[in-house]
């Protein structure tokens, strides 16, 4: 068993790692979905949310909902949306990953 239990938390990090890529990049899709029908990405105060509720103000021809419901992360945690970007990026969607801890090695972005 002391052999075993390292190999498999191991492997269950980096199965949800690859979760939270899999969920990062389907709301990439969402978001695209909208932009081709707004003409805009969501704001940064409209958030995710946007992908299901059409924003109150700015989204003439939304035509979601863009995804049936918002994912959490593998570790429970909501992705962040942060418009405009990082590094030349239009937006940003952050897992905080593992720790939990925005800001830290090891968070995943797009």
């Amino acid at each position: 068993m002391a052999v075993a239990a390292p190999k498999y938390f191991a492997r269950e990090r980096q199965i949800n790692i690859e979760a939270a890529r899999c969920d990062i990049s389907n709301l990439q899709v969402a978001l695209d979905a909208f932009r081709q029908d707004v003409g805009h990405y969501p704001t940064a105060t409209d958030g995710l949310g946007a992908l299901l509720t059409c924003p109150a103000a700015n989204a003439t021809g939304w035509k979601g909902p863009y995804i049936a419901q918002l994912p959490a992360d593998p570790w429970g945690k909501a992705y962040i949306y942060v418009q405009p970007g990082t590094n030349g990026r239009t937006y940003d969607i952050i897992s905080c990953g593992p720790d939990g801890v925005l800001g830290s090695a090891d968070d995943l972005t797009n």
